[in-house]
């Protein structure tokens, strides 16, 4: 019986750990980027607050030297410089008051002879 208790706390403890961390992600959108270097910029209307911002290299590797956020109130800050690598989401944070992401500047390129796609996501307020 005290085995079962602690199998039940245990269980609930973890299920209670484990919800913070499953993020509801609204994607966004995609952009392309070719092998030379570009610089593309998404709009976009987030749909509130934005907790977190989610990168993926959809096909190829895409290498950007930078992924600069304009927040509500004019701000701006850089999120992002490295490698997406193809199918692995890059999760970034954004602390702070001013969470309302008004836009976001890629200056990326990709690191094949050919288009890589980026797919953007964002966790929108809890």
């Amino acid at each position: 019986m005290k085995t079962t208790r602690l199998v039940a706390l245990a269980a609930v403890l973890c299920a209670g750990v484990a919800l913070p961390a499953s993020a509801a992600w609204d994607r966004i959108g995609s952009l392309q980027f070719s092998p030379r270097n570009d610089h593309e910029t998404t709009y976009g209307n987030f749909g509130g607050r934005v907790e977190s911002l989610s990168l993926r290299a959809r096909n190829l590797p895409v290498a950007c030297n930078d992924v600069t956020a304009t927040f509500g109130d004019g701000m701006t800050r850089s999120v992002f410089h490295g490698v997406l690598t193809p199918g692995r989401d890059v999760t970034i944070d954004l602390p702070g008051q001013s969470r309302l992401v008004r836009r976001l500047d890629f200056n990326c390129r990709a690191l094949a002879p050919r288009p890589a796609t980026v797919d953007i996501a964002a966790d929108v307020g809890r």
